[in-house]
């Protein structure tokens, strides 16, 4: 556990360094060239940190175009009106999903639940997240003897593929060239 949580330390640290040195190059442009970073929000041609989420950041309200960003849940400021209550059968599919990913979703299922009911298409969202937990699952079992980094890459790779597609999992986590089976674990999870 404390090994996760230096882990994690050690993630915000290299992305603070990152938004550090994005925002410095900016200064130094004269204003010419917009920084498009944002507090709490990365550029999603980085690759996505654990536990952060896809938003889409809408210039106009009401609109539905805008660019894709990750960004840290604990940054976005809540908005009661935009809930919507979770049925019986979306909270037990987030249950069994967490389930599955225990390991590596550690948010509580409270704050899930919360979450999905933020989310406007909160089943296509579930529908997502089982997806990669089966793909997860599968291919855990067809590796007995992977150790905790190994399940650790299996998970990011899986997170990659469902928010950026099979084809830019490597560019989007570069380690994935080093998780063996990637090409099984990428069509276990087209498949599922």
């Amino acid at each position: 556990m404390a090994a996760d949580k230096d882990k994690k330390r050690k993630e915000q640290e290299k992305l603070r360094k990152a938004r550090q040195k994005r925002k410095s190059k900016s200064d130094t442009d004269d204003g010419k060239a917009e920084n498009k970073f944002m507090d709490g929000l990365l550029p999603i041609s980085e690759p996505c940190p654990i536990g952060w989420i896809q938003v889409k950041v809408v210039k106009n309200e009401g609109s539905t175009e805008g660019e894709l960003y990750w960004a840290d849940p604990e940054t976005i400021k809540d908005d009661a009106k935009q809930r919507h209550k979770l049925t019986a059968e979306q909270m037990e599919r987030i249950r069994a999903f967490k389930r599955i990913l225990a390991e590596h979703e550690q948010m509580t299922e409270e704050r899930a639940f919360y979450n999905f009911s933020r989310d406007l298409h909160a089943d296509r969202e579930i529908a997502i997240w089982e997806r990669i937990a089966s793909a997860y699952e599968e291919e855990n079992e067809r590796r007995p003897d992977a150790d905790s980094e190994e399940r650790q890459l299996l998970y990011q790779v899986l997170l990659a593929a469902s928010n950026v597609g099979i084809e830019r999992v490597v560019s989007s986590v570069p380690r994935a060239k080093t998780l063996p089976n990637l090409e099984r674990a990428l069509s276990t999870f087209g498949n599922t």
